[in-house]
């Protein structure tokens, strides 16, 4: 990770520092006013967001990524108002910013939430992933980089200080979210922010999370969730552009002829050659075109004879010029595929790439197949939580299991319900609840308040439900009223909720604490 710049940063010098950054960049005076407040507000959140979440980063670090993020990937800040014609676009595409990572540029309505997740989004770029891994390195660092920056801007899209207040329907995109939020329980946000500020290219840093899965939650289970991921994250990214498989299909054709070439090594040679001199007369025919004007002007008049919308004869260029490029592109794969040094290793590498987009099962493109698949994730995500509870001793250990579960049961899985509505998962997420709370009672951090197993568990089971920052402050008063049981949940003197629950007579003989505050957790 990148820490030499901020090695000496202390939470005074954030402001500083951001002052010394953006001396020499095309930032206004109201943008850097807004990182400003962006910084403040990110500083006065950040204790509630880690505790909600329980993450293993520090403030320091978040805001330490932030700043170098503007430091070596943002040079220009443009702010645009909802009703102006760059603003207009941006609620056309349903977006509060974009950026553009070459030019090192962000469009951003005037807010602290659009800025952070256009900041994050330029973090999120900088996920690596081999070449090797071909079409699921885009896929996968689409989710990522999307999912980073929905994780980065919820600090200040539900945090305000003072409380933890979902916004259901502020939500880049759901599916994208809930998996960035799976790997982050499952794998460790330090994990990840190291993953992403990685600079050695000879880290192999998806394999590492893939062993990371098969040693801390089994070798089969850690393999159906690292495969299922994969999947969904390569379907998720061909069915959010149509151009997608349009060029994958097209990519298929090129592999398996490809394929069949290199078989052929005797042969093999002779074919390359063929092909290439028949590319460069492909080459040179589009460069006479180019350099004659007359000759360009009789082939547009032909070519637009069958289009009803007609090219203009710059539109016409573009497109010989395009031709060409691809055409130079061609010849400079095929001249790769004739070194001998790599034969084996082209080989190897079309079968693979090939391999992976002949598994692409054609039949689950489309929304309600891939919506199963999604729900298949999250079965064997929760599974892995199970094989966790299993496994901890500790008693932080469980406590940091607790907060994800509550967490993870309050993420918005469409705009109108979170994921403890959907009747799939959450009779799953309920037992995972039991399992939690049975193991937290074994441990001895959190009290028995009834001798009656099932009562017990009724009342403790509601902290899930609670949007109490920090559970450890929640305390219990209950009293009987006639037939039943009413509970009020405070954070340390404030009524936080409060549900009844029906108990018969003998209940009250079953030791419930009644009358009096008792602390949940010890």
């Amino acid at each position: 990770m990148k820490n030499k710049f901020f090695s000496k940063i202390n939470s005074k010098d954030y402001n500083n520092q951001l002052e010394l950054i953006i001396q020499e960049k095309k930032i206004s005076t109201t943008g850097k006013n807004l990182l400003l407040s962006m910084l403040y507000k990110i500083e006065t959140n950040f204790e509630d967001y880690k505790t909600v979440k329980r993450i293993d980063i520090t403030k320091d670090e978040f805001l330490q990524e932030l700043l170098m993020v503007v430091k070596e990937k943002c040079d220009k800040i443009e702010l645009v108002e909802p009703n102006s014609t760059k603003g207009k676009i941006l609620s056309k595409y349903k977006v509060n910013a974009v950026t553009d990572v070459k030019k090192k540029e962000i469009i951003s309505y005037p807010t602290e939430k659009a800025l952070l997740y256009a900041l994050s989004d330029l973090a999120g770029d900088n996920y690596y992933i081999n070449n090797k891994y071909y079409i699921i390195k885009d896929a996968l660092k689409e989710m990522l980089r999307i999912g980073n920056a929905i994780n980065s801007k919820e600090i200040l899209r539900d945090f305000n200080g003072w409380s933890w207040d979902l916004d259901i329907k502020d939500i880049e995109n759901y599916k994208y979210n809930i998996i960035f939020q799976n790997i982050q329980i499952l794998y460790g946000a330090k994990n990840l922010m190291l993953w992403r500020n990685n600079t050695n290219s000879k880290m192999d840093y998806l394999y590492g999370f893939k062993k990371n899965l098969c040693t801390v939650y089994g070798k089969n289970i850690g393999e159906e969730f690292y495969n299922k991921l994969i999947r969904i994250c390569i379907y998720m990214y061909i069915l959010s552009d149509k151009e997608r498989k349009k060029l994958i299909e097209n990519e298929k054709k090129v592999l398996a002829e490809e394929q069949l070439l290199i078989k052929d090594k005797t042969k093999f040679l002779d074919k390359i050659t063929e092909i290439k001199k028949k590319l460069n007369k492909e080459i040179e025919k589009i460069d006479k075109i180019l350099n004659d004007n007359i000759r360009m002007n009789k082939l547009l008049e032909t070519k637009n004879e069958k289009r009803k919308n007609k090219l203009t004869i710059k539109e016409y260029k573009i497109q010989l010029k395009k031709k060409r490029e691809e055409i130079i592109l061609k010849i400079k794969r095929y001249t790769d595929l004739m070194n001998p040094k790599k034969y084996e290793f082209n080989k190897n590498e079309i079968e693979n790439k090939l391999k992976i987009l002949e598994n692409l099962n054609e039949n689950i493109l489309n929304k309600d197949n891939l919506e199963n698949e999604f729900i298949d994730l999250q079965n064997i995500f929760l599974e892995c939580i199970k094989a966790k509870i299993q496994d901890v001793k500790d008693k932080n250990d469980i406590m940091n299991l607790i907060y994800h579960i509550r967490y993870y049961e309050n993420l918005p899985y469409n705009n109108k319900e979170k994921i403890i509505d959907n009747e799939v998962l959450s009779s799953k997420i309920k037992i995972i609840g039991e399992m939690l709370i049975a193991k937290a009672s074994n441990l001895k951090c959190i009290n028995i308040i009834s001798k009656n197993g099932i009562y017990n568990l009724e009342i403790i089971k509601n902290i899930f439900k609670s949007k109490i920052i920090k559970l450890e402050n929640i305390e219990l008063e209950m009293f009987f009223k006639e037939n039943e049981l009413q509970v009020n949940i405070y954070d340390d003197n404030n009524l936080e909720n409060d549900f009844k629950l029906k108990v018969d007579i003998l209940a009250k003989r079953m030791d419930i604490k009644t009358n009096k505050k008792i602390k949940l957790f010890n």
